[in-house]
């Protein structure tokens, strides 16, 4: 067997350095398991909330609709998460909460708050979206199944927090 030349052994290990790396890139690319949620839950709740009030179906509700929706939002904390899993899929998300202490300041009774979870428990399975992912350059790109296409910038190097481009660049942090 010939012995291998120190040219030809650099050259291997060139090859073996680039393989890691690909790799490395690569792996990097696949966050399954990674869950962000929003930073700012208020600035969430007025995000979606305004995006509710502004639509037609709302305005062209009766009025006693539109304020029992208005108050039932008062009462809610609104977060928007997203939740990475494997082959580069994703799931988004709105999560809802009932602020217990405003709910039980302004006399919501208990079927009230019931009817309340469940409605916001329907309306969070409404607003669920799965779709692909792809990171380059530093810019995170969902893809809905139905083709919507939204970006996202990684504010740091390692992806622990991210900005959404639209509405009005909301911030997701790593929860996991």
């Amino acid at each position: 067997m010939k012995p291998l030349s120190v040219k030809t052994a650099g050259r291997l290990v060139l090859i073996a350095f680039a393989a890691l790396f690909v790799n490395n890139i690569a792996s990097a690319q696949d966050w399954n398991g990674r869950r962000y949620i929003t930073e700012d839950s208020g600035k969430c709740h007025d995000i979606i909330v305004q995006m509710i009030t502004s639509d037609e179906s709302f305005k062209s509700m009766p009025v006693s609709e539109r304020q029992t929706l208005q108050m039932f939002f008062s009462i809610a904390e609104m977060n928007m998460a997203i939740v990475f899993k494997s082959k580069n899929r994703y799931v988004s998300t709105a999560m809802f909460k009932i602020n217990d202490k405003i709910a039980q300041a302004i006399g919501v009774g208990n079927a009230e708050m019931d009817n309340a979870r469940q409605a916001l428990a329907e309306i969070s399975n409404d607003t669920k979206i799965i779709g692909t992912y792809s990171i380059e350059n530093g810019i995170l790109t969902l893809i809905s199944k139905d083709g919507t296409k939204e970006t996202y910038k990684l504010l740091d190097k390692d992806g622990k927090r991210i900005q959404s481009e639209l509405p009005d660049k909301l911030i997701y942090k790593q929860a996991k």
